[in-house]
């Protein structure tokens, strides 16, 4: 299945983008979520969980950016972005006894 090739998971993504853009920040999470349903197991829900947890993360929900993440990394153990944005959000949560790996 080639990117976006799913209509509904690229008007929801574009929906989401552009909440993101304009600091809308619980909207575009929840939009990232609702195409994260509809994308399954697929391999490209990598990108969209690092979005989801980035813009929970901005809108204040540790817990739920933290869940974002953690299944990010479940799918890429090595991608040094989602380790950046997992150390922000550990520093914006007070937790400097946990390792971001």
């Amino acid at each position: 299945m080639a990117l976006f090739s799913n209509t509904r998971v690229t008007t929801l993504t574009r929906e989401a983008d552009k909440q993101r853009d304009l600091r809308n920040w619980a909207e575009a999470a929840e939009l990232y979520g609702k195409a994260l349903d509809l994308l399954g197991s697929h391999k490209n829900r990598f990108r969209f969980l690092v979005q989801k947890g980035n813009c929970l993360k901005e809108a204040g929900e540790f817990d739920g950016a933290l869940v974002a993440y953690d299944e990010a990394q479940a799918i890429n153990q090595s991608d040094s972005d989602l380790h950046l944005q997992r150390g922000h959000l550990f520093k914006l949560m007070n937790r400097t006894d946990r390792k971001s790996t």
